[in-house]
């Protein structure tokens, strides 16, 4: 559906450039929004009459701490995070 945007100024200072700048500007951020909202959509599909059988888990997903401790990110935040804390206690008072 097309987007209809009627705006009253409540002063009458305000140009008619500025009121049709801000009926684009809102025009382009809605148009924005919907293709982030298409570029996000997930879709299923499924044949009628097929069984879902949902994916077996290996040993290595199961555990959740390792899944948690092994990621690359959250690894280098807890050694950085310690390292901090070492040098904080231990040099901090040095200083």
């Amino acid at each position: 559906m097309p987007l209809k945007i009627s705006i009253t100024p409540t002063v009458e200072a305000v140009r008619e450039d500025t009121i049709e700048e801000v009926k684009e500007d809102i025009k382009i951020a809605v148009d924005l929004f919907e293709e982030k909202v298409r570029a996000n959509t997930l879709y299923f599909a499924w044949r009628e009459g097929e069984n879902i059988v949902p994916k077996k888990m290996s040993g290595k997903e199961r555990r959740p701490i390792n899944r948690v401790l092994l990621e690359p990110q959250v690894f280098l935040s807890v050694i950085f995070i310690t390292i901090g804390l070492f040098l904080f206690t231990y040099l901090g008072p040095l200083w």
